[in-house]
């Protein structure tokens, strides 16, 4: 049960690194923006907090500390960790205008979560000591969870697949211009791909030559 304290004061709480950390930070430009309404008209909205650990509003904290400005806090109460980073991911995805990429990106990050509980629940499909996922519900599992993860970021099963890949072998300069939206998913995808094929053929199934892999739509 939430617990709000409206009286606000200026006091420390705990920044946990993982969870910071699952929030794409702000733009420039948007921090700027924070700091200057709270700076003019104080920390409005509350920050939340779980054991005293800050779930919601680092950004918030940070400028407070910075200019010694008071503010509230909203108790949150989480069964445990999972469920309290779970709520972080979702509090976030439905919050900010973030780009495809972006909200791929983040969502992505309830895949370990998705897989642990479905191993969890499936654990004893093969019995014995040690029970393991058999293949099917290990391909059942990776399927389901894609698709949750693409409904949660509001993209499709195939755009997943493509931010996963970019996000695993992408280039720093790359993944920037796919968080700012300066360059669309399928583009950097594509581009990634001919590089890694750069130098491979393949026999076209039309006219039956062998030809560039770049040639082909990947």
């Amino acid at each position: 049960m939430e617990e709000l304290r409206f009286t606000k004061d200026l006091r420390t709480l705990t920044i946990d690194p993982e969870f910071r950390d699952l929030i794409p930070p702000l733009a420039e430009d948007e921090h700027r923006l924070l700091e200057d309404s709270i700076t003019a008209n104080g920390c409005e909205s509350p920050l939340f907090v779980w054991n005293e650990i800050i779930v919601d509003g680092h950004n918030r904290y940070e400028i407070c500390q910075k200019h010694s400005i008071s503010f509230a806090v909203v108790e949150k109460d989480f069964a445990d960790r999972d469920a309290a980073l779970m709520w972080i991911i979702t509090t976030q995805l439905g919050r900010r205008n973030l780009t495809a990429y972006q909200k791929g990106e983040l969502a992505l990050k309830f895949e370990p979560l998705m897989k642990a509980r479905a191993r969890k629940r499936q654990s004893t499909s093969t019995g014995g000591a040690v029970p393991q996922l058999t293949q099917n519900s290990a391909e059942a599992e990776k399927g389901e969870a894609r698709d949750q993860i693409g409904k949660l970021a509001g993209v499709s099963h195939d755009t997943i697949k493509k931010v996963k890949k970019l996000a695993g072998a992408a280039d720093d300069e790359t993944k920037q211009k796919l968080r700012r939206g300066d360059v669309s998913i399928n583009k950097a995808y594509n581009e990634l791909m001919q590089k890694e094929h750069d130098g491979e053929t393949k026999v076209c199934e039309r006219c039956h030559e062998e030809k560039p892999v770049s040639d082909f739509h990947i």
